[in-house]
């Protein structure tokens, strides 16, 4: 397989270096891990609430539920502040 990418090792614009495009998913495994959604969110939610659980540990499960359940922000959204993350972690950890 022959390249055709530049001296600088970059492909050129207008080729691809993957034309065929990302593999699709099967749609089992799509079925699955939708099936897999609320069981997954409740096992955080419980390391969350874990009493031996490090402040380390609840706020990497909280920021998972944030990431599961919060749309991701457009280019010009800036999303929550920091303010209002800040806050939203402290009443998760909280319980």
């Amino acid at each position: 397989m022959s390249s055709v990418r530049g001296p600088d090792g970059r492909f050129p614009p207008g080729v691809s270096g993957n034309p065929g495009g990302r593999p699709l998913i099967p749609e089992e495994v799509k079925a699955f891990l939708r099936e897999q959604t609320l069981p997954n969110l409740q096992a955080l939610v419980a390391m969350r609430d874990l009493d031996q659980a490090s402040n380390r540990d609840r706020i990497a499960a909280v920021k998972c539920m944030l990431e599961f359940t919060l749309p991701k922000p457009k280019d010009d959204d800036a999303g929550l502040s920091a303010r209002e993350a800040l806050e939203v972690i402290a009443t998760a950890l909280k319980g």
